[in-house]
């Protein structure tokens, strides 16, 4: 698919199938967020976890709704995508330069998404979950130190997607 196609239908998607995303689709989708451009060149301050078993996805939602102060709710901090692949980072040398560089991480990896008819969406609702609960990211194997910054949610989108018109929606200026 052409890089502006893939732009055209790349939408944050909200309500997923239960079909699990194919291996080969996450090895395409992490290799682009591997592709990004990271500040620095600090490519070894990053790590990305791809989370697809359910019970552990479950354990992660409930941390997030009790983080969110709402235990009993039926909400899902990634909308109950089949997987959820979560960018850490390590404490920066500069400030916001984690969530820039997990911006652009995730970016790639939505555009990767989009370009494979998958559906996604940026979050960074689990945040809350493994700053609540850092069991869960000792349990991926995530070094102590590194801190969740920016989140994927990557599904089958229960409504095909569609291309839309993506005029210019913010306002530039020239000089």
């Amino acid at each position: 698919m052409d890089l502006f196609d893939a732009i055209a239908l790349r939408q944050s998607v909200r309500k997923y199938t239960e079909q699990q995303v194919a291996q080969d689709d996450i090895d395409k989708i992490v290799a682009a967020g591997c592709a990004a451009p990271v500040g620095m060149g600090a490519f070894k301050s990053m790590r990305i976890a791809v989370i697809q078993d359910p019970d552990f996805l479950e354990r992660l939602n409930k941390a997030g709704a009790q983080a969110m102060g709402r235990p009993d709710s039926e909400m899902s901090v990634f909308h109950k995508a089949p997987t959820l692949i979560a960018i850490f980072h390590e404490e920066p040398r500069m400030p916001g330069i984690d969530f820039a560089n997990a911006a652009c991480v995730v970016e790639n990896m939505a555009l990767a998404a989009a370009a494979l008819g998958l559906g996604s969406v940026y979050l960074f609702m689990p945040n809350g979950a493994f700053a609540s609960d850092p069991s869960l990211a000792a349990d991926l194997g995530i070094p102590e130190g590194f801190k969740a910054v920016s989140h994927l949610a990557v599904g089958h989108p229960a409504d095909q997607l569609e291309q839309r018109d993506v005029g210019l929606r913010i306002e530039v200026v020239q000089k």
